[in-house]
């Protein structure tokens, strides 16, 4: 893949979601353990940029959050909420690379709201 309408294609035709804006889309992900995450892909005119919220400011103190993330991803603030982040260039990114970015972010942004204590919120 390597333009913003391959990509945004992509996950339309393969991906229960909900457009929130004309480049952001919304995709709930079901874990086996029955728990699940959402994710937010934001779709750029370079980059894919994944988020999956993990706890809302208030109800986590951030020393602890930042703590407790031993993933790859960086860890962002966004509308009230802690979350996990990852960016891929468009311009080498395939579909094998899409898949993993929300399947391996949305676990472990799962496994960092369970490691934090807290229920199925997000």
């Amino acid at each position: 893949m390597a333009n913003r309408e391959e990509v945004k294609s992509f996950i339309k035709e393969n991906y229960d979601h909900e457009q929130v804006q004309e480049n952001i889309f919304k995709l709930l992900l079901t874990r086996n353990s029955g728990r699940t995450q959402s994710i937010f892909a934001a779709v750029t005119e370079d980059e894919l940029q994944v988020t999956s919220p993990v706890a809302w400011e208030a109800s986590v103190d951030a020393d602890r959050i930042l703590d407790l993330n031993l993933s790859m991803f960086g860890l962002v603030k966004v509308n009230g909420a802690y979350g996990l982040k990852h960016n891929a260039f468009l311009k080498d990114i395939d579909e094998s690379e899409i898949e993993s970015a929300f399947f391996v972010l949305a676990f472990q942004a799962d496994e960092l709201e369970k490691a934090l204590g807290l229920e199925d919120e997000f």
